[in-house]
């Protein structure tokens, strides 16, 4: 079996937990009007947990376009602002960090940290970074990997 590594820490003590089946997985979108092929390769995606830092992600990595989460984004389910593991990962974040949060749609995990952190997220979606914006938010539309090194640096 090939070793999975953490898109985070990267770390390989990885360890695949579960699998959905990619045809089931496209079914299940197209009956919500979505339809995910074109982001989803093999047979199947294994979700993993990350023994060192603990990130659970999916394997192989599926990405999707702006239109992709513009069509997210009309689902009731697709934008909550009080996520589980929202609380969890706030308690993680020490008072003096810098957070950068890619993919953080309107940027509601913003609310869940103090004041003193120093946030900037990152979106694909129009409309999500104008709502962040219109919020105050430092939200770009751009990918991480454009991202200037001292703009990820936390202190």
């Amino acid at each position: 079996m090939p070793e999975r590594i953490c898109p985070a820490c990267y770390a390989d003590d990885t360890e695949a937990i579960d699998s959905v089946n990619r045809a089931e997985l496209t079914r299940s979108y197209r009956q919500k009007g979505i339809d995910v092929s074109a982001y989803l390769h093999g047979t199947s995606i294994a979700l993993c947990h990350c023994n060192y830092c603990e990130l659970g992600f999916f394997d192989p990595v599926c990405v999707g376009d702006g239109p992709f989460y513009e069509q997210l984004q009309t689902q009731d389910w697709y934008c909550q602002d009080d996520k589980q593991e929202y609380a969890r990962a706030a308690k993680l974040i020490r008072q003096d960090c810098s957070v950068l949060e890619v993919g953080c749609g309107k940027g509601a995990f913003r609310r869940w940290l103090p004041e003193s952190i120093r946030y900037t997220g990152l979106e694909f979606n129009d409309e999500a970074v104008q709502k962040a914006r219109a919020v105050g938010l430092d939200v770009r539309k751009q990918r991480s990997r454009s991202m200037p090194p001292q703009a990820i640096a936390t202190t």
